[in-house]
């Protein structure tokens, strides 16, 4: 039995269509072809330190646009979730742009009397935040992680710190396992295969994580296509591979 046919392609972004400030090769050529075939895009990172503005400005200035309605970071997607439990108060270890997010659902993001500690890539970490968010965290605070992933991809395939240290911080101080919102959790891929109104069997997630990127598509139901442009260089046996961006249109047409 053949598969459907894609509709709707998913991106991962650092590591997948840029590195650091750079686009990856072929990444603005493939989404003109995949938009003239009218396949439907969008782009969902881990990193919950950019807003839907952030995201839109950074990659239509890079060559490659999207709109603001065509992004997603955990930084949006812990807002959802502050939403849905009722969380009115929280205390956010992470960048400008998560406390923009949390600000803009009305949720006070550095509250002295946190309902939860959302943690994610937070480049101005201290040991007096770190106590706090302990502090909150054996006072019964929920614990939540943008994601867990140890490493960031930048420009010469250098790597940073990522969202994973902090976290794991956290966890080691407080014995407390984090609810985590970002890949592999298909969380976001789900949400905007419901919003693409099309269904997972016609969705391909393109990333460069095995662990992450390929992983939310299955638990998502979506296809997963790995890209040798990020933290993966080589694929292991039976993963569907392209060395970059500029393969995909084709890989498509034989999907």
């Amino acid at each position: 039995m053949s598969q459907a046919p894609i509709r709707l392609v998913i991106f991962d972004l650092d590591g997948t269509l840029y590195r650091g400030s750079e686009p990856t090769p072929h990444a603005a050529s493939a989404l003109v072809r995949l938009r003239e075939a009218r396949i439907a895009v969008r782009a969902f990172t881990n990193n919950s330190g950019a807003t839907a503005q952030d995201l839109s400005h950074k990659l239509t200035s890079m060559g490659l646009p999207f709109g603001e309605d065509e992004v997603l970071g955990t930084g949006m997607l812990a807002a959802d979730l502050c939403l849905a439990r009722g969380w009115s108060e929280v205390l956010a270890i992470g960048e400008p742009g998560l406390h923009a997010c949390l600000t803009e659902a009305g949720v006070d993001s550095q509250s002295a009397r946190p309902q939860a500690v959302i943690a994610g890539i937070c480049r101005s970490l201290t040991y007096g935040l770190l106590d706090r968010g302990l502090q909150a965290l054996v006072g019964d605070a929920s614990f939540v992680a943008t994601n867990r992933d140890a490493t960031y991809p930048l420009e010469q395939g250098r790597i940073e710190p990522g969202a994973g240290a902090i976290v794991a911080a956290l966890e080691a101080c407080s014995g407390i396992e984090p609810y985590v919102l970002g890949k592999p959790s298909p969380d976001g891929v789900t949400a905007l295969i419901r919003g693409a109104e099309v269904s997972p069997t016609e969705t391909v997630v393109v990333g460069d994580r095995l662990d992450t990127d390929l992983a939310a598509a299955v638990h998502a139901g979506a296809r997963g296509l790995l890209v040798l442009t990020g933290v993966t260089s080589s694929a292991p046996a039976g993963i569907d591979a392209i060395t970059d961006l500029g393969a995909l249109p084709a890989w498509i047409e034989r999907a």
